[in-house]
């Protein structure tokens, strides 16, 4: 089953949460920096550790360049 979330997005922070803001909608914290698509990686790696799928599961379909990002994850 696909299911889509919003993200908000803070790189370069001291932990790598996820937190549940509504429904629908993530904040998510990674340590890693948004250069060279690094930070991407660590939020698709975070969420499949959350949501306890495998990382191919999880896919960013909007915002890879913003704070504010869409993911698809089939679960």
């Amino acid at each position: 089953m696909l299911k889509k979330y919003n993200l908000k997005v803070k790189t370069n922070a001291n932990l790598e949460t996820v937190k549940e803001l509504g429904p629908k909608e993530l904040e998510v914290h990674v340590k890693a920096s948004p250069i060279e698509g690094k930070a991407n990686k660590a939020i698709c790696k975070l969420l499949a550790k959350h949501f306890k799928v495998a990382q191919r599961s999880v896919e960013i379909t909007s915002g890879l360049k913003g704070k504010h990002k869409i993911v698809c994850i089939d679960q």
